[in-house]
């Protein structure tokens, strides 16, 4: 099953955005996926703590998944938010509409960063500062939605 990552970086307004599978066919994206979904099993559906899995760095996720197939999170490097996160099953339906107007308005940025997709969808925003750590934080993002996609709609189906 594919799903939609949408990135915008804050800091000069570029927008990047990709189409991932939540079974990934990269050596690397298999292992962070699988580390990913081992340490969500664990965790509560609202949390905030270290990944144990990351060998550098000080990276925290704080993550809440709520009713309606909709899921927010927050990485944060040494303390400090680095990206902010949303995460819509159905991004066209009243839960998904709801979380990416939310994110949308927050940030004051305009609808096409947001327009709903036909499948699920992830909305990151990078925000400004540490450049050096976006891609590993891009691929905790896309890890994270590939194992909340998965889980989510298996459960549906």
């Amino acid at each position: 099953m594919t799903f939609e990552v949408r990135i915008i970086n804050l800091e000069d307004g570029r927008v990047e955005q990709g189409m991932f599978d939540t079974v990934p066919t990269l050596e690397q994206a298999v292992k962070v996926v699988g580390l990913m979904r081992e340490f969500l099993s664990t965790m509560p559906a609202q949390f905030r703590g270290p990944l144990p899995f990351l060998k550098r760095g000080s990276v925290e996720l704080e993550w809440a998944s709520a009713t309606g197939a909709v899921a927010f999170a927050t990485l944060y490097e040494s303390g400090q938010a680095a990206t902010l996160a949303v995460m819509a099953c159905d991004p066209k339906g009243e839960a998904g509409q709801g979380v990416l107007g939310g994110l949308q308005q927050s940030l004051g940025l305009g609808p096409e960063e947001f327009a709903p997709t036909d499948g699920p969808l992830m909305v990151v925003a990078a925000l400004p500062g540490a450049p050096e750590w976006q891609p590993m934080l891009h691929l905790l993002n896309t890890s994270l939605a590939a194992v909340y996609f998965a889980a989510v709609l298996k459960d549906q189906a």
